[in-house]
């Protein structure tokens, strides 16, 4: 049975499915993430499609990667390249489910794989909203202590979301029109 076993046509085939279905896991592990992580009804999540899908692309090139590489020779350095590729691209996958801005009550919270920052509705002086017509725009959230947070809009109700907050805080909320 062994002797049919071909590993260049395995790995080539492994390569080729990470590619093929590296556009579908893009596509749906965002909503799969915030319909099983980040179900806190009580908090508006935004979540950056655009550069999740390219990480989660790019792990997925990093997967095929390491299959060409054992393709093309398998020795000892060549399975300590792939384990490293392989840990790469695990690492970035992990990456995708530490970018999001939750917004609650309480605080904001914007949390991206490096780095985190949040700022408490107590300390928000107003609450502006820029933006260009016909594209998204971004929200800026103006500190007492004259400390700035920027979120960028997002397609969904998070814009009716953080203008209720703001209207329950009593903090002003500008809108307007980028120059």
């Amino acid at each position: 049975m062994f002797k049919d076993f071909s590993p260049r046509l395995f790995f080539s085939m492994a390569a080729i499915a990470m590619v093929i279905i590296s556009p579908l896991f893009a596509l749906f592990t965002p909503i799969l993430l915030i319909q099983t992580l980040y179900t806190d009804i009580t908090k508006i999540y935004i979540f950056p499609f655009g550069r999740v899908a390219f990480i989660i692309i790019f792990a997925f090139i990093l997967f095929a990667a390491a299959s060409m590489l054992l393709f093309w020779k398998r020795n000892i350095s060549t399975y300590v390249g792939s384990i490293i590729i392989v840990l790469i691209g695990f690492v970035a996958l992990y990456s995708t489910t530490q970018i999001y801005t939750a917004i609650d009550y309480e605080q904001i919270f914007v949390k991206n794989f490096v780095f985190e920052d949040s700022m408490e509705w107590a300390n928000i002086d107003e609450v502006l909203f820029e933006y260009v017509p016909d594209d998204l725009g971004e929200f800026i959230f103006k500190g007492k202590d004259g400390q700035q947070l920027i979120i960028k809009e997002h397609k969904s109700d998070v814009t009716s979301g953080i203008y209720n907050i703001a209207k329950d805080k009593n903090i002003p909320y500008i809108e307007r029109e980028k120059k």
